[in-house]
């Protein structure tokens, strides 16, 4: 069901196309233009429920720049961090080296894994394996099995080419923000970083207590799977088997780490809207002009701009040709297109010399996470559409 206002016909058009084409079964977006709203629409499948722009996505890695990285920024404008202190004087009994610090965690320099089934520590773990089999609201089950998940990103399998994305290395430095922040990781990210910036339809969903399906009986969310652990991903054949499963886990983590974990980890976790998503990426181009809504500018500031690695820190950017964001987003200036994707078929990419930024929230995973081709055509003609109708 449709429902925006104002619109960019042309962007709508697009999520329109892709949703009615299938592959994409439920798509939203938001473009904020100078610190206005310039675009809000929704389209979804009617299979999907209704689908409006206060739907709730899950936006899956967004979730390292909205939550982790922002709550970074702030504890270093706070002199509460030190990007190049050791992880292992700051997290106890942490087997890691001491070339392992929050900035090289941040930059995925560290040379952590980008990826592993840490998930697996829970299936066959005695004790904790319970919550494949009925997901008890037992809080000391999830604390159990988020232990596992935290020694398990730490354990130290270096690659010789430090400069791979990792989502590990964000596992680590979850831990850090909590260690710091001495609560829990939603607890920190809500203090420093959705409270202040009233980003109110942007949350943790909390696994222990039972809030996804809370918040599935009140608010639309829009699945992503049936099964957990979820079918592998493209290159994970063969890593482990997929569970079994038919019926949609609403408000539940797509990813199984982060489900593992209780639901809350600082490399995916998020729910949001396209507006929330957006908003984000205005208020901190706000910040970094000076806005001093998280006191935090200058640091962010620093952190988006591009490195040697082709990233900032916690950042990445849309560049160059093949672009996730098409071919003219960011482009004039090496700090000119920040952000980042999401592995359902989320993006959020901020145009610094325009003054723009642009939310592309779907569940493109729901019919199977082999399924690139539809997302990769829709997310640069997105980005490329709202340009054009910008600049009319």
């Amino acid at each position: 069901m449709e429902k925006s206002e104002p619109r960019l016909e042309a962007p709508s058009s697009l999520l329109r196309q892709a949703v009615d084409t299938g592959g994409i079964p439920a798509a939203s977006s938001c473009v904020f233009h100078q610190g206005k709203v310039l675009h809000l629409y929704a389209f979804g499948d009617p299979s999907q429920g209704d689908t409006t722009p206060d739907s709730l996505f899950d936006i899956a890695s967004i979730t390292k720049v909205v939550a982790t990285t922002t709550s970074a920024a702030v504890m270093v404008a706070r002199g509460a961090l030190d990007l190049d202190r050791p992880v292992r004087e700051i997290l106890e009994d942490c087997p890691l080296p001491d070339s392992v610090t929050s900035r090289t965690l941040l930059s995925h320099t560290s040379g952590l894994e980008a990826w592993r089934p840490l998930f697996q520590h829970v299936q066959t773990d005695p004790v904790a394996s319970a919550l494949y089999d009925s997901e008890p609201a037992d809080p000391g089950l999830w604390a159990r099995a988020r232990r596992l998940i935290l020694n398990a990103a730490q354990a130290p399998k270096l690659k010789n080419d430090a400069c791979v994305y990792s989502d590990l290395g964000f596992i680590v430095l979850g831990e850090v923000i909590e260690t710091i922040g001495k609560a829990s990781l939603d607890a920190v990210v809500t203090e420093l970083v959705l409270q202040p910036l009233q980003l109110h339809n942007t949350r943790y969903v909390c696994l222990p207590v039972q809030e996804a399906s809370v918040l599935a009986k009140t608010r639309h969310v829009l699945p992503t799977g049936t099964h957990r652990p979820r079918p592998p991903a493209p290159g994970q054949e063969n890593l482990f088997e997929p569970g079994t499963g038919s019926e949609e886990n609403r408000a539940e983590v797509d990813d199984d780490n982060a489900w593992a974990m209780g639901g809350v980890a600082a490399h995916a976790g998020l729910f949001s809207t396209a507006h929330d998503v957006a908003r984000w990426g205005s208020l901190v181009l706000e910040e970094i002009q000076g806005a001093n809504q998280l006191g935090a500018g200058e640091v962010l500031r620093n952190w988006m701009t591009r490195t040697e690695t082709g990233r900032g820190l916690g950042f990445d950017f849309a560049q160059g040709q093949g672009s996730t964001a098409g071919p003219r987003w960011g482009q004039h200036s090496d700090s000119g297109g920040p952000g980042h994707l999401g592995f359902t078929g989320c993006s959020i990419w901020i145009d610094r010399d325009r003054e723009i930024s642009g939310a592309l929230l779907t569940n493109r995973v729901l019919p199977g996470r082999e399924s690139v081709k539809p997302i990769g055509q829709l997310r640069p003609a997105f980005y490329e559409s709202v340009l054009e109708s910008i600049e009319r």
